[in-house]
């Protein structure tokens, strides 16, 4: 397997995939198929999934010699090996045929102060079952700046840990509130939502698990929030301008009222 990526955004945007990740779990499997790298993954207490999806045209080079490749390895270690690109260096993956158990990653290129720099992970069997999410007709489609969505999250998490979302034909409002702390609520008018709301429906979700989704903020400019009653909130990255995705499903905190 022989993976290249020369474009700079690109580049930079793989390393910010993986920035974040040990929030969610400690080990992952990296799924390369004949037309995509697909990864997924769930957090230890069940309550949140993760999913990656990058074609296989969003890399400059994609070669794998069999019609799919998992290479399981530590999120962490991973993530600090990408940290370590300098701007401007190309990104190689490689998996040997005769040494399948270790990945190979190279930075080349670069400025001319950048050293090309070369690095070895040990790759483990990961015993994980992929999950079959369904399609599921949604509810409330937002769409918003992720920095400006993510600030409002931080903001919430002042007054309490879990936020409500109040949707109507009116709009919808999240509030947090905290019974000493006080209290804040946000409108978020028509003009920001696809969808026409027609019934009622109040969905609430952990916060600090809201942050966790956000810290990828900066990977898109954008990102779409989906609403769907008595499911998991659906948020949904763009990477580039291609079909790349990263998506997050969060459960909803249950109402013992």
């Amino acid at each position: 397997m022989e993976i290249e990526i020369y474009n700079n955004v690109h580049a930079e945007a793989f390393c910010s995939i993986f920035q974040h990740i040990k929030l969610f779990t400690e080990h992952i499997n990296l799924t390369f198929e004949k037309d995509r790298l697909y990864m997924q993954s769930m957090d230890s207490g069940n309550i949140t999934i993760v999913e990656l999806n990058l074609p296989n045209t969003w890399f400059d080079k994609y070669s794998i010699h069999t019609n799919s490749i998992v290479l399981g390895i530590n999120a962490n270690m991973f993530h600090k090996v990408l940290s370590i690109r300098e701007k401007g260096q190309h990104v190689r993956l490689l998996v040997d045929q005769n040494a399948n158990d270790k990945l190979t990653i190279d930075f080349t290129k670069g400025g001319k102060d950048c050293f090309d720099k070369s690095f070895e992970l040990p790759l483990m069997d990961i015993d994980t079952d992929l999950l079959a999410i369904p399609e599921f007709n949604t509810d409330v489609v937002i769409n918003f700046e992720s920095a400006k969505f993510a600030t409002m999250v931080n903001q919430m998490a002042i007054f309490n840990d879990t936020v409500d979302f109040h949707c109507s034909p009116n709009g919808i409002i999240c509030k947090s509130c905290g019974n000493e702390a006080g209290k804040m609520e946000v409108s978020i008018g028509n003009d920001f939502i696809e969808t026409s709301i027609t019934e009622e429906i109040k969905l609430g979700f952990a916060l600090h698990k809201l942050h966790d989704i956000c810290m990828y903020s900066k990977l898109s400019k954008k990102v779409t929030i989906l609403l769907t009653e008595n499911f998991p909130i659906k948020f949904v990255y763009t990477i580039g301008d291609t079909e790349g995705k990263m998506m997050f499903y969060l459960a909803p905190k249950i109402d013992n009222d």
